[in-house]
This record gives structure tokens, C-alpha cells and sequence, in this order.
């Protein structure tokens, strides 16, 4: 059997850093430093208990998504891989397996959408993790049965 492609690394550490993942309705092309993350994103909610936050002056509606108790979300990083020269000449030209790190755990995702809570038959990421969760449901099952 091949070696995966990606592998992922979970330090088994007592105490286990929670976050809570935010999915905007945007694409940002940036890859190198951030600021300070409070000073720009700093969600609210409101009295009626409904998730409002501002993005580049937009307003956003934002509604949480639960993961099924007997899931376990994880925010990932690559690990930095050093290997000597001669190690990486000597390879075959095979896919190298890539490792990431567990940065953080979750159980909730909050999702936005412009002006309004998200749709959950038209917004593209309500009904992506409601098709994820439905898929890996199936795959959990097939597991069990081998």
C-alpha cells in the first residue's frame, strides 16, 4: 500500500487548545504575517441572542453549526520537515507524505453570511459541512463493519 499523502499529527496532550472556527463569505489571497486578529474581527451578539460582526465594513449575520457529539474537529498546520540533502537525493520520485500538526480542536463552526443568517439550503458552506458530515457518517459506518 502506498504511503498517504497527508498524515496528521496529534500530540496527546492533556490540555487541548478549543477554537472556534469562522467561515466568511470571502476570499482573502494572503499567505504571510497577520495583524493582530481582535483588532480587526471582534463578533457580538446581540439581545435576541443572533450573531452580528463587521467585515471591511460589511455586515455579517453569523449562525452556529454543532458537530455531531462523536466528532471531533481539528485545525491543522504543515510541520516543517528538515531533512539532510543526501535523504532527499536518494528518494524515489514518489509522493512525499505531508505532515500536519493539530493546532487547536473544535465542536462548533460558526458560519456568516452577508446581512442575514445563512441559508441552510442555499449557503455553500452550511450545505458543504451538512454533505461532509453526512459522508464521513457513511465512512465511519463502513469502518466498523470491516
Amino acid at each position: 500500500m502506498a504511503p498517504p499523502i497527508v498524515a496528521i499529527e496529534d500530540a496527546a496532550e492533556p490540555s487541548r487548545l478549543q477554537a472556534l472556527p469562522n467561515l466568511l463569505p470571502c476570499r482573502i489571497h494572503h499567505d504571510g504575517p497577520m495583524a493582530p486578529i481582535s483588532e480587526y474581527w471582534s463578533p457580538t451578539q446581540t439581545k435576541d441572542g443572533s450573531n452580528v460582526a463587521y467585515f471591511r465594513g460589511r455586515r455579517l449575520e453569523g449562525t452556529v453549526v454543532s458537530l455531531p457529539h462523536d466528532f471531533d474537529g481539528v485545525l491543522v498546520q504543515p510541520r516543517a520537515q528538515q531533512q539532510p540533502v543526501a535523504a532527499i537525493e536518494s528518494q524515489d520520485s514518489g509522493p512525499q507524505t505531508e505532515k500536519m500538526h493539530v493546532t487547536a480542536h473544535f465542536d462548533k463552526v460558526m458560519v456568516w453570511s452577508h446581512g442575514a443568517l445563512p441559508d441552510k439550503t442555499a449557503d455553500p458552506y452550511l450545505r458543504g459541512i451538512n454533505e461532509w458530515l453526512q459522508v464521513a457518517a457513511q465512512v465511519r459506518r463502513a469502518r466498523r463493519r470491516l
